[in-house]
């Protein structure tokens, strides 16, 4: 029996509520444990082992009747926000649910008060399910190249959304391939021919009762992709729609009946905050993926045996007995915790930026527009690189999708392009960063108080990294080059290459604390250890020019070998801590006996072997005379 088992269920859900109260503060773990024994007993919300099975159009109606299925749950009962979201962390296949996430944030944001009051209740009623349309065919999300056009008709009082070239085209807009009747499109606002850039305007796209797109409208969804499969990509063209004068969401800007237009704020500066929402969204929820991953590597390596055991030739040995097992699984697990950990922070900072803005204060506006893209290059570059670690670490079973780490992968891997690519951002982020020297970011970098201990030397180098960039920043100005080409063509591998140690300096004071706060310190402690010492790790090179001695690179290093021997014998602990139940995992390998399933499965559910000879192939393999 395994040590973790031995642990009562009072300790086990005393360490679960530890986790939830990082993830969800406002809900309490009595509520959470409600919804999860309500949510388990709906087995129509849960997919099965048929969804590998299926074929696009299927996965398609799958994902949308689950849905509708969701939407129903959640009136029937009564549930908030934050109720939603965990609920919807059982469901990591269903894209409908997470696009009108999206689009929910962004109306929140920038619709006033007077027009939330009239949409909120048709929107938590499902009435208007909505999508968030930005990204153009060309110019993909940025806001610059922004083409389509609103054209206000003061005679009318109306806008006038038209794509005047193919480059317009609305194009990844989630949700509008099928699924929503309104959608948030950001458009130039032009008004007697003067261009006041783009702006946000809510319109609706398909008929309400009959759900067909509405006249003007050419849009469709875009296909196949790489992941997400049975999620609605769409695209869109408009020839010269006309929506209300209301259709613009003016909290930030106005344009009266005569064509007058005033502002608070830049709107490209807001609607960059739309992606920052989107970005810390990410993060905040990025969580599920990589513990749905863990959940299936860890129970599968406690199962499987390989070779026999060294003091016991008639017994196999473990997996996760063996320290490359080891090193492929903890390192993910340690991460998934600190990654957890360092999200409260920033979740709270977003908050507070968007309550500061509605009183017209962007005083948070640089910190959150920096650190929301760092948090989302690192922590969605990391969880990818973790689930293809789990995959890995179940061997050739790994790669059947049954196993459910393909499909967790896959639907994993566009995070590092969607809500800006993670290369383009960190990039416009260190040279924020570099040229404006936020002081509270820049300060908590150069002034740190860590002078021992591993982090330290994190701390270090993210400094030597910023000086040297920095310094080579000032060269190439005072050598007369512009800032576009320093920043396009100079500077931008260095950049790229802060990304990780400057997301560690920053995350570090807020993982240290709430592990420092937990009455379960020592376990998570543990994990705090083994996500330094791996981190350095990755780093080794830099910190040895920075002159870190092999006796101290050693001890760090041996710390965590030991560190596993004790994860060895506990992680099913710190990962069943989540809770996650099979159901919702729809994996063979996280079975009791995954042997058994796999093969049921591969003979009774693969429609290839339906009949011994395959209708369309048999004569091709009969004698010929």
């Amino acid at each position: 029996m395994l040590k973790w088992q031995k642990n009562t269920k009072i300790i086990m859900e005393s360490f679960s509520k530890e986790i939830y109260k990082a993830i969800y503060p406002d809900l309490t773990f009595e509520r959470i444990l409600t919804l999860r024994s309500l949510i388990l007993e709906r087995k129509d919300l849960f997919l099965d082992y048929n969804f590998y099975y299926e074929n696009r159009e299927e996965l398609i109606v799958r994902s949308l009747t689950h849905a509708a299925a969701f939407s129903r749950f959640v009136q029937e009962y009564d549930l908030n926000a934050s109720e939603q979201e965990y609920l919807s962390s059982f469901y990591p296949e269903m894209s409908v649910v997470t696009s009108i996430g999206y689009f929910k944030d962004s109306l929140y944001f920038l619709a006033s008060n007077t027009q939330l009051s009239f949409y909120k209740h048709l929107i938590d009623t499902f009435q208007i399910i909505g999508s968030y349309s930005q990204s153009e065919i060309g110019g993909g999300s940025d806001l610059r190249k922004i083409e389509t056009e609103a054209i206000y008709d003061p005679t009318k009082k109306v806008f006038i959304i038209n794509s005047p070239t193919i480059t317009s085209s609305k194009f990844w807009i989630g949700g509008l391939g099928l699924s929503t009747n309104y959608t948030i499109i950001i458009a130039k606002l032009i008004i007697n021919e003067v261009d006041y850039g783009p702006h946000p305007f809510l319109v609706q796209i398909r008929n309400l009762r009959s759900h067909k797109p509405l006249s003007g409208e050419n849009l469709g969804e875009i296909g196949p992709k790489m992941g997400l499969t049975s999620s609605d990509y769409g695209f869109s063209r408009y020839e010269f729609l006309s929506t209300p004068k209301s259709s613009l969401l003016d909290r930030f800007w106005q344009v009266d009946d005569e064509g007058n237009y005033r502002k608070t704020f830049e709107p490209m500066q807001m609607l960059n905050i739309t992606h920052t929402i989107a970005r810390v969204r990410t993060v905040k929820t990025f969580w599920v993926p990589l513990a749905y991953a863990l959940t299936i590597a860890l129970k599968y390596s406690y199962f499987r045996e390989q070779f026999p055991s060294p003091t016991d030739p008639n017994k196999e040995t473990k997996i996760i007995e063996y320290q490359i097992q080891q090193y492929k699984l903890f390192p993910a697990l340690s991460r998934l915790y600190c990654m957890i950990f360092a999200t409260q922070h920033i979740v709270g900072l977003m908050e507070n930026c968007i309550d500061k803005l509605k009183k017209l204060d962007d005083s948070l506006f640089t910190e959150i527009y920096c650190l929301s893209s760092l948090y989302k290059a690192f922590v969605t570059t990391r969880v990818v690189e973790d689930i293809e670690m789990c995959r890995r670490s179940c061997g050739g079973h790994g790669y059947m999708m049954l196993s459910g780490l393909a499909v967790l992968y896959n639907n994993s891997l566009p995070a590092c392009t969607y809500a800006g690519d993670n290369t383009v951002i960190t990039v416009e982020m260190i040279k924020n960063l570099i040229m404006n020297k936020p002081e509270k970011i820049w300060n908590m970098i150069m002034m740190h108080n860590y002078s021992e201990g591993p982090i330290r030397w994190i701390y270090e180098l993210t400094k030597s990294l910023l000086r040297k960039l920095d310094k080579k920043y000032q060269e190439l100005k005072s050598r007369g080059l512009r800032n576009e080409e320093i920043w396009r063509e100079k500077i931008q591998v260095e950049a790229c290459a802060l990304m990780e140690p400057l997301f560690l300096s920053v995350a570090y004071p807020y993982i240290k604390l709430t592990i420092e706060n937990s009455p379960y310190f020592k376990e998570l402690k543990i994990l705090e250890d083994i996500f330094i010492a791996c981190e350095l790790k990755r780093h080794e090179a830099n910190l040895r020019l920075l002159g870190i001695s092999d006796n101290e690179w050693d001890f760090y290093q041996s710390k965590c070998l030991d560190h596993f021997k004790t994860l060895a014998e506990n992680s099913l602990f710190y990962i069943e801590a989540f809770m996650i139940p099979e159901e919702a995992l729809n994996s063979v390998l996280a079975k009791s006996n995954p042997y058994e399933e796999m093969l049921w499965t591969s003979k009774l559910l693969n429609p290839i072997n339906s009949s011994k000879i395959h209708k369309k192939l048999g004569h091709n393999f009969r004698p010929k005379l």
